[in-house]
């Protein structure tokens, strides 16, 4: 039951993704930082944070199983996020200023 839930979310996410019509903002003029959270495997993922100017994207990992956490700089998805999400606003601060907008 749990693979067959994993899998509605990710067929929700690729339909989701592939339905989008443009990407961080592009197509409005405006130059924006997204953030995708991935999940192939229930519980364990990565937070992507794309840059819409074309500089290779910066993942963030995440396990919320304690007991697989086999690396040290794997944190719970909460932690994660957080930390992709303050990323992101710094670097978006940075663009907004390289650019002269406010964000």
């Amino acid at each position: 039951m749990r693979a067959v839930a994993a899998l509605a979310r990710g067929l929700a996410y690729i339909t989701a993704r592939c339905s989008s019509p443009r990407r961080g903002g592009e197509s409005s003029g405006e130059m924006k930082i997204s953030i995708i959270r991935h999940e192939a495997i229930l519980d364990c993922g990565t937070y992507e944070v794309r840059f819409p100017d074309g500089r290779p994207s910066q993942y963030f990992y995440w396990d919320d199983i304690p007991g697989r956490q086999l690396r040290p700089d794997l944190v719970d998805s909460t932690t994660a996020e957080r930390d992709a999400g303050a990323f992101a606003r710094a670097e978006q601060d940075k663009l907004a200023s390289q650019l002269g907008t406010e964000t």
